[in-house]
């Protein structure tokens, strides 16, 4: 595990970002990234709060009275987002990337318990442009975004913003209200 105080020493871009997306945000908060071959044990003896079992009783994930212990758990799609908030001091957050190497069972808890959450888009114009657009607008922004981010070769923010360019050429009317 690394503990987090500098977000640039991550290599995966995305989770790079997320984390300077909260480290931006967030006072009196630990950041940790699990990495590959880190166990439960390990993680939930440097955050000194149980993941895989309730905090009150034991009881296990697997088990059907498991109550997780967790404020917020996200998927990223490229990783979890795991947030403990221990008190109005501060907490913790664990960034737990979808990779091999990763415990099963914590991703397997990760998966079961998740709320699937969309990128937000690294230019704040882009950012602000696309929280305006309904389900079926952002989920086709994300689409010609990662299409063009992987086919062109062309970095993130810039895939972003011409995705939102066609979305707008297209549909004209999602930034002047009229259909």
């Amino acid at each position: 595990m690394i503990i987090l105080n500098d977000p640039s020493s991550i290599t995966h871009p995305d989770i790079r970002r997320l984390v300077q997306q909260r480290f931006s945000g967030i006072e009196n908060c630990q950041a940790i990234l699990v990495e590959p071959g880190d166990s439960i044990e390990a993680l939930e003896q440097a955050i000194e709060w149980p993941i895989l079992h309730n905090l009150f009783d034991d009881t296990r994930y697997g088990n059907e009275d498991f109550a997780p212990s967790f404020e917020a758990l996200e998927d990223h799609g490229y990783c979890y987002e795991l947030v403990f908030i221990f008190s109005d001091d501060g907490g913790i957050e664990l960034f737990i990337p979808k990779t091999e190497g990763i415990d099963a069972e914590l991703l397997a808890m990760c998966a079961s318990h998740s709320t699937k959450t969309l990128p937000t888009p690294i230019d704040p114009l882009v950012a602000e442009l696309v929280s305006k657009l309904d389900e079926n607008m952002r989920e086709a922004f994300e689409e010609r975004a990662a299409i063009i981010e992987f086919d062109a070769n062309l970095p993130r923010d810039h895939a972003e913003c011409l995705a939102l360019l066609g979305l707008l050429l297209r549909h004209p009317h999602l930034i002047t209200a009229q259909k």
